[in-house]
């Protein structure tokens, strides 16, 4: 008998194994409509204070998939459908898996178009339904952000008017929470999301000119007012339920508009570039950047950067971008030496003139000027600064660098005190 416990021993342990192995999966199974053009789609995956992946291709058998993915905690799931002779190529669906959730998807044609319909089974199918519904109708976000620019600036309730558009766009979500239709982590991450990516919108409006005639119509001192009770509303919380990469976009946005109310600035393209000192070293921080630096969360600081860094170089391709990213990565690796983010930044930055050759290569001849290739988007100045539609050269004096190193410290104990409110 003595001789027989050891190999039942192995055999109790590897099922142990299995089990634990088929908890540790999240899965998604998708069917396709039978007409349905493509043989593949896209899908990736991300966890807290992970920076985003390339999607990866998964082939569809007989017009369906199934996706299997390890999960030790909570992920978010995207996959992306090309879709034929809808308004957008590609839908999006973010599925938030918990180990061991599974969820089933159908996709049918809308009737008369050739715009996918999502039905799914599983966890928060009626939230994933919902979601997608808005998406589909305002895809892209500025479908339903202009009806918030296009609200007169000088109305005198246009804080409670913003605040109960917002709470209209998101009833569907709220609703579903209260008829249990959904669990609370996947309303928090909707609800959160959308909150404070249209309070951002709104807030960084006022200071782009975006929002009708607001300069006009709304003082500095009105504009302060306006973005402080938005922000009470749509206030990122302490411990967001899953931060992601929009998550640091939001939470960025969030710290642009403290440096601009700390530095009185009417603009965010006033907002100025800075140096900050690390061990008697300094660096050049272009304003894009210099917000994330003001993250007094050390963790959510080094993530920060590192996401930004990383859009950069997987996203704006040529040598121009590097004049303002390159000072910012050596600041990352001498405040972080050991980050688990250098790997990957490391890889989108090699990865970078690679494309950028290819782009070159592939290019149509170059018009004569004034004219310039298409790909070659209007946001680098004459002498290689990043200058996108949210900070615009408007005459500032780019050889000023202003040493923040002593302010910098002063500003982050007052940001401090304000998010632990």
């Amino acid at each position: 008998m003595k001789k027989l416990h050891l190999p039942l021993l192995i055999l109790a342990f590897l099922s142990v194994l299995s089990y634990r192995s088929l908890l540790a999966q999240i899965t998604i199974i998708g069917q396709m409509p039978a007409d349905y053009p493509f043989q593949n789609i896209l899908y990736t995956n991300a966890g807290e204070f992970e920076l985003p992946r390339a999607y990866d291709t998964l082939l569809l058998k007989k017009q369906s998939f199934r996706l299997s993915l390890p999960a030790e905690k909570m992920r978010a799931v995207t996959i992306g459908l090309p879709q034929e002779y809808a308004p957008q190529p590609r839908q999006y669906h973010t599925f938030y898996l918990y180990p061991g959730d599974s969820v089933q998807l159908d996709f049918q044609y809308l009737s008369g178009s050739r715009e996918l319909e999502l039905h799914v089974q599983g966890p928060n199918a009626a939230g994933y339904e919902a979601r997608a519904v808005f998406d589909r109708q305002y895809s892209p976000p500025i479908r339903f952000l202009q009806q918030f620019y296009d609200l007169q600036p000088t109305l005198p309730n246009l804080p409670d008017t913003i605040i109960a558009k917002i709470e209209s766009i998101l009833h569907p979500y709220d609703s579903l929470l209260h008829r249990d239709e959904i669990d609370t982590a996947f309303h928090a991450i909707v609800s959160a999301h959308f909150r404070e990516y249209i309070c951002q919108s709104l807030i960084n409006s006022l200071y782009h000119d975006r929002w009708g005639k607001s300069d006009e119509a709304l003082t500095t001192e009105k504009k302060i007012n306006l973005s402080e009770q938005l922000l009470r509303y749509g206030k990122p919380a302490a411990a967001s339920p899953f931060r992601d990469a929009a998550y640091a976009f939001r939470r960025i946005d969030w710290l642009r508009y403290e440096w601009l109310r700390e530095l009185k600035a009417e603009r965010y393209a006033n907002l100025p570039d800075t140096t900050v000192e690390v061990n008697g070293q300094l660096f050049y921080i272009p304003a894009k950047y210099a917000p994330a630096i003001l993250e007094p969360n050390d963790t959510l600081r080094e993530f920060l950067l590192a996401r930004y860094l990383h859009f950069s170089y997987s996203s704006l391709i040529g040598p121009e971008f590097d004049r303002t990213r390159e000072p910012v990565l050596a600041y990352f690796k001498t405040i972080y030496p050991s980050s688990r983010y250098l790997q990957p930044l490391s890889a989108a930055r090699n990865k970078n003139p690679v494309r950028y050759a290819e782009i070159v290569q592939e290019s149509e001849p170059q018009p004569p000027p004034p004219h310039d290739q298409p790909w070659r988007t209007g946001i680098i100045d004459d002498i290689g600064r990043m200058t996108d539609f949210t900070f615009v050269n408007q005459g500032v004096n780019l050889k000023i660098r202003q040493v923040l190193h002593r302010p910098l410290g002063h500003l982050v104990q007052a940001l401090s005190a304000r998010f632990c409110q």
